[in-house]
């Protein structure tokens, strides 16, 4: 399907004053929610609404994940959020682009939304059954939740369940935010919060700093390893230095897919020690005479 083509079957365009706008998944004849056929397979129901942030250039990008809508039962739950490129830097737009669907979010009367970026890859085995399990746990999460990844780059992380962690973690391409994290966010423009991380001064570098955020165990959205937009921001001109051989390559989009899973089950395992080394502590101190 061409580009043109793809973009007459989604809804008229919801426009913003600057260019952006918003846009339906268009639907598939093929994808049996589309049709009604199978309404009730995949189970998204703490969700009120889905978001998908995709730059305008990146048609090739907006039209892959569509088909991954398709595919877990969120074709008629997506907006796609669609900004011009940052004229000076992604990471800004970046933020902003969350910003932004966040906002529209609060302002639709929303409480529960997934938030995803267009390089989203939901796992093979997320299925049906997997789906249930996912909005179980996340129907179990602490009262003062703000976020729910379903994948990320964890950087600590403790489980309060087999399914269920609590964690601070990297990557914003998938996650449930509540109405905590969108009226925060509305007072966060990009720059206004200094953020001093080794993991950068982006959106997640922020989220990484709130105390509560969690994740469903094992994640089920990783990152695929097409080109990202820092790439190409990058390769327009921008003077390539040493030190952004892995930020801003194409090493970067690889490593975080190949890689996020290993992170998780390293930071799992880390978790696990930790739990058993504070067990064996507290047994030592109540057998140990006074």
């Amino acid at each position: 399907m061409s580009r043109s083509d793809w973009h007459k079957k989604a809804d008229t365009k919801e426009a913003t004053f600057d260019g952006d706008y918003f846009h339906s998944c268009p639907p598939s004849p093929s994808c049996a929610t589309c049709t009604g056929l199978q309404t009730a397979q995949y189970d998204w129901s703490v969700i009120d609404a889905a978001y998908c942030i995709s730059l305008q250039e990146r048609e090739d990008r907006a039209q892959s994940v569509a088909t991954q809508f398709h595919r877990v039962g969120l074709c008629r739950l997506v907006r796609f959020y669609r900004p011009n490129r940052h004229p000076e830097a992604p990471i800004a737009g970046i933020w902003e682009s969350h910003r932004t669907v966040l906002a529209d979010a609060l302002r639709r009367g929303y409480d529960t939304v997934l938030v995803m970026e267009d390089d989203v890859k939901f796992v093979r085995w997320y299925g049906p059954r997997m789906s249930r399990l996912v909005m179980k746990v996340a129907r179990s999460l602490p009262e003062r939740w703000q976020i729910f990844y379903l994948g990320h780059w964890p950087l600590k992380m403790r489980f309060l369940s087999l399914n269920l962690v609590k964690t601070h973690s990297a990557c914003t391409h998938a996650y449930i935010a509540n109405t905590s994290l969108m009226r925060l966010m509305a007072d966060q423009p990009y720059g206004s919060v200094k953020l001093a991380s080794l993991i950068g001064k982006g959106v997640d570098a922020y989220y990484a700093t709130l105390d509560q955020t969690y994740a469903f165990f094992p994640m089920v959205a990783i990152q695929n390893a097409t080109a990202s937009d820092h790439v190409l921001a990058h390769r327009r001109g921008r003077i390539r230095k040493l030190s952004h051989l892995i930020t801003r390559t194409r090493s970067r989009e690889l490593l975080l897919s190949s890689l996020m899973r290993p992170a998780e089950l390293l930071a799992a395992f880390t978790a696990a020690v930790a739990r058993l080394g504070a067990v064996f502590r507290r047994n030592q101190c109540e057998i140990t005479p006074t």
